[in-house]
């Protein structure tokens, strides 16, 4: 996370911007090279990269109101709105981040304690082990699909890194009850188990 200076950096939210498109560049591509049958349309391409895109630009957004030091509302504010515009880039194919993204943003930025961080690290690992098993199973394995495993980790880690202006706390020494912690921990676990069971599907 960036400092704060008590200034508002009008360059962040446009270089988010563009490292949401790039990094949005980066997930159509891996997903052109892992699939087994890759018919991808341009209202789909568009899509993708414009949804991270705009998500880019929301979280960048965050970051600067955080570096600007503004009053927690504002902030609580702007974080909200940040990651309900970083929610199109969990629909459709983008849907199977979610579970990884996440639990791995929960375990990075969030204060836990190291059984529960461990936990969610683990959790999320299981769609990346999954996606890794399957694209190496295959017996025609090339460079392509090797490929596209390193910008598939590189987009979950560009995404879960990016969320860090989100996901984690505002150091101004306010801090939610233990019930709240309690519930926040359960729900996030339970959502990943959920979306996870979602996608991997029955055995």
């Amino acid at each position: 996370m960036l400092p704060p200076t008590g200034r508002f950096a009008w360059w962040l939210p446009p270089a988010g911007l563009l490292g949401g498109i790039t990094l949005g560049i980066v997930a159509r591509w891996w997903m052109r090279l892992i699939s087994t049958d890759p018919e991808f349309t341009w209202t789909g391409t568009i899509f993708i990269v414009g949804a991270f895109g705009l998500a880019g630009f929301a979280q960048a957004l965050a970051a600067a109101a955080r570096r600007a030091g503004w009053r927690r509302r504002w902030t609580t504010m702007t974080r909200i709105g940040a990651g309900v515009l970083t929610l199109p880039v969990f629909t459709g194919a983008g849907a199977i981040m979610l579970p990884t993204v996440l639990a791995g943003a929960l375990a990075r930025w969030r204060r836990f304690r190291p059984a529960v961080r461990a936990i969610l690290a683990l959790a999320s690992l299981v769609v990346p082990a999954i996606t890794v098993r399957d694209v190496a199973g295959d017996p025609g394995l090339g460079v392509g699909p090797v490929l596209g495993l390193v910008l598939f980790a590189a987009t979950y880690v560009g995404v879960i890194t990016a969320l860090g202006a989100t996901v984690a706390p505002i150091e101004d020494g306010w801090r939610v009850g233990r019930a709240g912690r309690v519930l926040g921990v359960v729900g996030g676990v339970l959502a990943v188990a959920g979306l996870t069971a979602l996608i991997v599907g029955p055995s």
